[in-house]
């Protein structure tokens, strides 16, 4: 489980979760990367930061976890040889025809940085 005593606690979620939609432009696109940065930020405030990345790093593919993005979380996960359980459903929003979704996730054919294909 993730640390339920996060400096994250009561702050937006989607600070933690920016767009990453390709028609994000803009004032949308500047917002998402303005959120993500002050998420690090308190991320790096946090005495639980290590707890989550380390959560992160075996279960979470998306978001802002422990301090780290998807992209610098994949280069640590491949670093140190670790694939990720995500056995869980993940709601992927936008999957299936532009409609949000669940995705049965599968451990063994987890590639971290690239997204798996359908």
């Amino acid at each position: 489980m993730p640390p339920d005593t996060g400096a994250c606690t009561g702050k937006p979620t989607d600070w933690w979760f920016p767009l990453r939609k390709k028609e994000t432009q803009g004032a949308a696109l500047a917002e998402a990367k303005e959120n993500a940065i002050v998420a690090k930020l308190i991320c790096q405030s946090c005495s639980s930061i290590s707890e989550c990345l380390e959560y992160s790093l075996h279960h979470e593919p998306l978001g802002i976890w422990g301090g780290m993005d998807e992209t610098e979380r994949a280069i640590l996960r491949r670093s140190r040889n670790i694939y990720a359980d995500r056995s869980a459903r993940v709601y992927l929003p936008g999957a299936r025809s532009g409609r949000g979704g669940t995705r049965s996730s599968n451990p063994t054919g987890y590639s971290p940085g690239r997204p798996k294909q359908r």
